[in-house]
């Protein structure tokens, strides 16, 4: 008796083995293949062979599917915000007081050295995204 229940529990195990990998091979066929192509503006994504780009809404919904890249790209979303904001924020601490000296004002310069700053953390933050 006990031969035959790990024989039927082993049976059991490799049924349900193979059943289940077809499931996961049938979603990954569901799948499409997505390209991306790198130009001076940024990275373009497509759907196969088509010459249509995705909307960036279009390329997030396509990439729940995958938690690995979703989470990817997540990781990469924030670190694209945060280099913005300090890219931003320099540029205008640097710009006012340099629009300032071209007009014929004295300028206060110690924003432009704090601004310059903040565009090199804002490009080390883009740096992290791209990557």
């Amino acid at each position: 008796m006990e031969f035959e229940l790990k024989k039927v529990l082993v049976i059991t195990t490799i049924l349900l083995g193979v059943l289940f990998s077809q499931d996961t091979a049938k979603v990954v066929e569901k799948l499409p293949e997505i390209r991306v192509e790198k130009s001076f503006w940024g990275d373009t994504p497509f759907i196969g062979d088509t010459q249509v780009p995705l909307t960036y809404p279009e390329f997030v919904q396509l990439i729940k599917n995958v938690p690995e890249a979703h989470a990817l790209l997540k990781k990469s979303k924030k670190y694209e915000n945060i280099g913005m904001g300090f890219v931003l924020g320099g540029g205008l601490l640097t710009g006012y007081p340099l629009g300032r000296s071209l007009a014929g004002g004295d300028p206060d310069w110690t924003p432009v050295y704090v601004g310059i700053v903040g565009i090199g953390t804002g490009f080390y933050f883009a740096g992290k995204a791209g990557k």
